[in-house]
């Protein structure tokens, strides 16, 4: 049988038994080293810009999937096919779900170093930009180029309209990253 005692029972058990343990390492009083250089600000990586991918060609691609910490699996395996068909690879972009990591355009261009920037579904004041509807238009802002097109999700669907989409996503990237 197993029985199981209550803890304020030992303390009656041992109450004249006491057991010293002595520590191992001794302690030693806090001493204020002054530092040289920048002083660090702890609210500093507060509203730090995360992303999936290493960026090393400077593309942002901007997402907003409430459902995933960046992209689905489907959609990433989408936005692969079509960086490959740039001669990319996740590697070479950053991805960023707004829905997850809010960010203004400012802080995505200089946070993420973007030279280009892909609207994936995102409305362009979402991030402070003025209202961009063109879509497949590739437009100038602070020496970043932007293009802006219909979520991933709309360009995986089987439908004439999505194979347009497509058609002219790749026409206007041939042009932006001069193909």
């Amino acid at each position: 049988m197993d029985f199981h005692l209550p803890g304020f029972i030992f303390t009656q058990l041992y109450k004249n038994d006491l057991v010293i343990i002595e520590p191992k390492e001794k302690l030693v009083r806090a001493v204020e080293i002054p530092s040289k250089g920048k002083e660090i600000n702890p609210t500093q990586n507060v509203n730090k810009l995360q992303w999936l991918g290493n960026n090393q060609r400077n593309i942002s691609i901007l997402v907003e999937d409430a459902e995933n910490v960046f992209i689905g699996e489907n959609e990433l395996q989408f936005l692969s096919n079509i960086l490959a068909a740039c001669k990319f690879n996740i590697g070479d972009v950053s991805i960023i779900n707004l829905a997850k990591t809010p960010a203004s355009f400012n802080q995505i261009i200089e946070d993420a170093n973007s030279k280009f920037v892909l609207f994936f579904g995102v409305n362009a004041e979402k991030i402070s930009l003025p209202q961009h509807d063109n879509l497949f238009e590739i437009k100038t802002i602070h020496k970043v180029q932007i293009l802006n097109a219909p979520s991933l999700q709309s360009m995986m669907q089987n439908t004439p309209d999505a194979k347009t989409f497509k058609g002219k996503l790749w026409n206007a990237l041939k042009v932006m990253f001069q193909l």
